[in-house]
């Protein structure tokens, strides 16, 4: 499947494929974002599906000779899925101008939503970014549970701790990490790291795939 010199949606933030060559068992990360996924054989007989957006990690199991390709779409995009899949079954493959045409037209942008989670990202608390957004917290609320279905707390603390999380493989210093993050210390992140990756931040940091899958792209 090839993208080149194809319009991308602007609900994607981009596209990936994989090929499977030993029985294993992957663990998928949060990271803000739900991915239209097509996962089947190389020849082509398989099955379309939309991800949900993950609370916390969870294992996949793969089998030799599974292919995937995947369209991450943008955190805070909504999915009509059902309309999507729907279109799906009667797309072949190769077909990826009819894909990405099926992509633009089954998700939306709210650019309020975009918005507020850009100030959650970057402050250090949901009161603060209200305060940015000249908005009161129980609208900022309302606003993000009725777009997403998760709160504007999810949101902070996730891209809080996938930005630790990326640091991990360049900070020898827990602690050190745990702070420049705003954790209150050391034990706060690792709990937050268990609760979120399912690992601790040293089981993570000597994991090479796990590791990798700490730095997607995402929220």
């Amino acid at each position: 499947m090839s993208m080149s010199n194809l319009n991308i949606p602007n609900a994607v933030l981009e596209t990936w494929s994989a090929q499977v060559t030993t029985a294993e068992l992957t663990w998928v990360l949060p990271d803000g974002c739900q991915d239209l996924i097509w996962c089947g054989s190389a020849q082509g007989v398989g099955e379309w599906f939309v991800t949900d957006l993950a609370d916390s990690a969870y294992a996949v199991q793969c089998n030799p000779s599974d292919y995937f390709i995947g369209f991450r779409c943008k955190p805070g995009v909504r999915f009509a899925t059902e309309t999507l899949l729907q279109a799906m079954q009667h797309c072949h493959l190769d077909d990826t101008s009819k894909i990405l045409s099926y992509l633009e037209e089954c998700t939306s942008i709210n650019q309020d939503v975009i918005d507020a989670l850009i100030v959650l990202a970057k402050t250090s608390s949901v009161a603060d970014s209200a305060r940015l957004l000249g908005i009161s917290e129980r609208s900022l609320e309302r606003h993000l549970q009725r777009h997403t279905d998760r709160s504007p707390c999810y949101w902070r603390n996730l891209a809080r701790v996938r930005r630790a999380g990326a640091e991990l493989a360049h900070t020898t210093s827990l602690s050190t990490l745990a702070a420049n993050h705003g954790y209150a210390d050391q034990s706060h992140m690792n709990r937050a790291f268990k609760q979120w990756f399912g690992h601790s931040p040293n089981v993570l940091r000597n994991d090479p795939k796990l590791l990798a899958a700490l730095s997607i792209s995402g929220y």
